[in-house]
This record gives C-alpha cells, structure tokens and sequence, in this order.
C-alpha cells in the first residue's frame, strides 16, 4: 500500500513538472504575443487557469456553487 502511494506520488510529480514545463513556455510566449498585440489578452488565460487548477484541487462542485 505504501509502495503504491510512493510510485503514484513519484507519477504524480513527474507528470506535474512536464506539464510545469510545458505550460511555461507556453505562458512565456503567449506573453510574447500579448506584449505586442494586446496585454487585455493575458487577463482571460489567467482567469481559465486559476478556474482550471481549483477544479483539479477541489473538483468542480464547488465551482458549481458560485453560480
């Protein structure tokens, strides 16, 4: 039982620094793009990424809640 919380947590950690990796060159540059077309667009992918990662922590009733 142990081993198995070890090997997912190990799972776990190596997928969330992929996709740690991934998601900041994809930030840096959509920041990029954003510093020459329009700083607006920045304030719309913060807000799906906060609302994504409360719902990977919290699932999505409490999401449901607010509206």
């Amino acid at each position: 039982m142990i081993g198995n919380k070890v090997q997912s947590g190990l799972y776990y950690g190596i997928c969330g620094i992929i996709v740690g990796m991934i998601f900041s060159i994809a930030l840096s540059q959509w920041v990029w793009l954003s510093m020459r077309f329009n700083i607006g667009l920045l304030i719309p992918l913060f807000t799906l990424v906060g609302v994504f990662i409360s719902i990977k922590i919290n699932g999505i009733k409490p999401l449901l809640l607010l509206f």
